[in-house]
């Protein structure tokens, strides 16, 4: 269905003469369902790790998987000029699923950059037994409690669907 209304929204922008504040009122709505599409992904995604149905898995070198996120999230974020660490204590490798661990990794660094200041820093640790990510924050510490649950975002960043952290607990738990 909310493939269907966006197909209607573009069909009408292409369609018809609207006003200018009938197609900005277009606009938002198609912002709104990009935004419940990316929602209903997510929760199906976490509904998918919960219920097991990722049973393929096989040794995933996580050292390459940071790497490769973390050379296209300095890329993305380049305006934010965010010093970027990786101190690398040997080879990180885990059975597990490639879908999985992709999601994961690219929601801990994502997270990391997005909720870091400008000029901050992102640091990543690796070792044999772990992985861990650090950045500097935006001013708005987040609640230690609450910061793996569902839909908690802190400070409210625009696109957020607030299941990043959710979803790397999942795995976390899984695994």
């Amino acid at each position: 269905p909310l493939a269907v209304c966006q197909g209607r929204l573009e069909w009408l922008t292409d369609h018809t003469e609207l006003t200018e504040e009938q197609m900005g009122e277009v606009f938002k709505t198609r912002r709104t369902l990009e935004h419940l599409s990316r929602l209903n992904k997510s929760l199906l995604f976490l509904s998918k790790i919960d219920n097991g149905q990722f049973p393929d898995s096989h040794p995933i070198d996580l050292n390459t998987l940071v790497a490769d996120q973390l050379a296209d999230l300095e890329q993305i974020y380049a305006h934010k000029h965010i010093a970027v660490s990786v101190e690398d204590r040997g080879a990180l490798v885990w059975d597990m699923n490639e879908a999985l661990a992709t999601a994961l990794v690219s929601n801990l660094l994502k997270n990391a950059f997005v909720h870091s200041h400008p000029d901050g820093e992102v640091r990543v640790e690796l070792s044999p037994t772990g992985l861990s990510v650090y950045n500097s924050s935006d001013g708005h510490p987040l609640d230690g409690e609450k910061v793996f649950d569902r839909f908690y975002q802190g400070t409210k960043k625009e696109g957020s669907t607030g299941l990043g952290l959710a979803v790397v607990r999942a795995i976390g738990h899984l695994y």
